[in-house]
């Protein structure tokens, strides 16, 4: 089968507020490459269209459509109502053509997404095995009934079948089908990066054991499923080869979580020779300063920890099973061996008061990080946090079918209030989270001395102008 897998289309002012426009990222979907390397290896056609960077009107992508036998949308919360109205479009020009939704938000809610006239299935979890065996059912080689993973119409009555198991040993999937992408339409933010090297994200595993209030599982699942250091080397060879990368973003949920897994890692990156720099994500409580120093040695450029809250109470209505003294000793370590530091903090957490966000606030400051980010709460749907909202009489329960949300760092008006707080005064914490941290001479002279080329100075503005814009 010929196969179309797309972004929506979205205009550069609805990926970003005005705010963020000048240090935001655009970077590629790499689980839509995951799924397209996988059903190349089963030998159908694929093509990636990124309605997010490709800059066509509706019109010339349904006439590209028309070459294709199946299409796929990939549909976020932040941007379920364009990707309902896409679907739209195209089934009332393309009628016999086949529409097919997956993504995070599907899985969450994959009623709501199948109830859609315009929307023929939906893929819930992985899709990979899923698809693949759904393009089979298309073609007459098996029986809808047998596909896991699928919700499908029956005489227009929806139908969910069997669940799909996760894929236990993810080393069979292919690398992803990164040739599919026009990588001169991408970028990354120089808080993401460490450098203006050539950068490219990668993943080394899929699930998170950890249960955070505000974290969906509904794709990856709560077990850890690791590619094998093996295979992990090679792919990392072929980005070196084929793409000329220099720097990797490693995307997993939590890169640390098996000590003696990224120890090895660390050992094989150096024997291999290639002199590249990495980047990761990282819970505060799974690093310790003997791992910090071989992931320093082999590379590591900077670590992003999901600090999220400067309150112990906090921490713990939120499950996230650390506190405060074990942040401090995370960042006080990696300091220490050398490596710069991301802290992402959250304001507006279920149980958030202005106090609190004041502690998150002064937290930040007191750890001092290289960069942090202060993000607004934003329920996820199926989520422990959106079930939480819904308790609350002022919040929108369905809020996606409303509005698109460009990205939860800058949101100029929040989807989710804490009871016993006004929008304004998030906002206006909001606010003073970013000045107050940014604007510290402190931190101003430190950034300043720290310049060493051009690119330095641009990034150094840029995140200026983003931070006065607030």
């Amino acid at each position: 089968m010929n196969i179309l897998l797309m972004n929506p289309p979205m205009k550069e002012k609805e990926l970003f507020t005005e705010s963020s426009k000048e240090t935001a990222s655009i970077i590629p979907p790499l689980g839509l490459a995951y799924l397209a390397g996988y059903m190349e290896k089963q030998g159908h056609e694929v093509r990636i269209w990124d309605g997010f960077v490709e800059r066509q009107g509706w019109e010339k992508v349904a006439e590209l459509a028309k070459d294709y036998d199946l299409l796929g949308i990939h549909v976020l919360s932040s941007f379920v109502v364009r990707a309902y109205e896409f679907a739209r479009y195209l089934k009332e020009r393309l009628p016999d053509k086949p529409i097919v939704l997956g993504g995070c938000h599907v899985s969450a809610v994959p009623q709501e997404a199948l109830s859609n006239p315009w929307v023929d299935y939906v893929v819930v979890g992985e899709g990979e095995e899923t698809l693949t065996e759904l393009c089979e059912a298309i073609c007459g080689k098996r029986k809808l009934d047998t596909v896991k993973g699928i919700g499908f119409k029956v005489k227009g009555k929806m139908k969910f079948n069997e669940a799909r198991p996760f894929i236990e040993d993810i080393d069979k999937l292919p690398f992803p089908a990164r040739h599919l992408f026009n990588w001169k339409l991408y970028r990354s933010s120089g808080a993401r990066r460490s450098s203006e090297k050539r950068d490219m994200g990668l993943l080394t595993s899929r699930g998170c054991p950890f249960s955070c209030s505000f974290c969906s599982k509904d794709v990856t699942g709560m077990k850890i499923r690791n590619f094998s250091i093996p295979r992990v080397m090679a792919e990392i060879r072929h980005m070196v080869k084929e793409y000329g990368v220099q720097e990797l973003a490693i995307w997993d949920e939590t890169f640390t979580t098996q000590r003696s897994r990224v120890m090895e890692f660390c050992d094989c990156l150096k024997k291999e020779g290639l002199n590249i720099t990495w980047t990761c994500s990282s819970r505060v409580d799974r690093v310790d300063q003997e791992l910090l120093s071989k992931m320093k040695k082999s590379g590591c450029t900077l670590i992003a920890y999901g600090i999220e809250s400067g309150n112990d109470d906090i921490l713990k209505k939120m499950n996230k099973r650390t506190n405060l003294d074990l942040v401090r000793k995370a960042v006080k370590a990696t300091k220490k061996a050398g490596i710069p530091v991301r802290g992402y903090f959250m304001v507006g957490l279920w149980g958030d008061t202005p106090k609190t966000i004041d502690d998150t606030i002064n937290f930040a400051k007191e750890l001092d990080p290289d960069v942090a980010t202060f993000t607004m709460m934003v329920p996820l749907p199926n989520t422990l946090d959106y079930f939480r909202a819904c308790r609350q009489k002022n919040f929108q329960k369905e809020y996606w079918k409303h509005r698109m949300f460009p990205e939860f760092n800058f949101l100029e008006d929040p989807i989710y209030v804490p009871e016993g707080m006004t929008q304004k005064q998030l906002i206006r914490l909001h606010k003073k989270a970013y000045h107050s941290f940014y604007f510290r001479p402190r931190y101003l002279l430190r950034q300043v001395t720290s310049i060493r080329s051009f690119g330095d100075l641009s990034r150094l503005i840029a995140g200026a102008k983003t931070v006065l814009k607030l």
